[in-house]
């Protein structure tokens, strides 16, 4: 089983390292949204939903590579399209949904974290690694392009107030709370 708190949270072959423990929690791994959310309403979910402790956010976090995108064969190879987007934007909604009510939850750890998140304000990031063979001037236009769509795709949603797109090369650190590193097979991190 999964714990509930990784820190440092691995996805694929990139590696969250955050500043405090316990680090985030995997949402797409809920027992609710595995057993009630997904299987039963069909609903999407982020990877994972990090506490910044310092300055009361809840960061939702959708993490892309271009390497898993390929591999599934979904949003044109890795560039930006509207299907990713329509992807993107709908597991933060379901997100929100699924942590909004901590009576639906089923598991004791999800009603407390939910709690405890409700009245924090939220944050949306989506960290998108773009393949590294797009000139840096297109691959910085599609992550601000990605940005501006997403910001008017989830206006609605009151509860976020800010949404972030980013990736390792065009991200500044100051610019997220926790480090992030591609994960290299044969020698670990970089």
């Amino acid at each position: 089983m999964t714990p509930f708190f990784e820190n440092p949270f691995v996805e694929g072959k990139l590696r969250f390292d955050f500043p405090d423990d316990p680090g985030a929690t995997r949402y797409d791994q809920w027992d609710t949204h595995v057993d009630v959310f997904a299987s039963r309403d069909g609903k999407k979910a982020v990877d994972f939903l990090y506490v910044d402790k310092p300055n009361d956010l809840l960061y939702l976090a959708e993490i892309k590579d271009f390497d898993r995108i390929d591999r599934k064969g979904r949003y044109k190879n890795g560039t930006y399209s509207q299907e990713l987007l329509k992807d993107v934007a709908q597991k933060f909604h379901d997100t929100i949904e699924g942590i909004a009510k901590p009576k639906r939850l089923t598991q004791d750890e999800e009603r407390t974290f939910a709690r405890a998140v409700a009245s924090l304000d939220r944050r949306a990031v989506f960290h998108w690694e773009v393949k590294p063979s797009v000139r840096k001037d297109i691959r910085k236009k599609m992550l601000v392009d990605m940005q501006t769509a997403l910001k008017a795709r989830l206006h609605k949603l009151k509860s976020i107030v800010h949404v972030r797109v980013m990736n390792i090369k065009d991200t500044k650190p100051s610019q997220r709370p926790w480090t992030v590193k591609r994960i290299c097979e044969k020698r670990g991190v970089r």
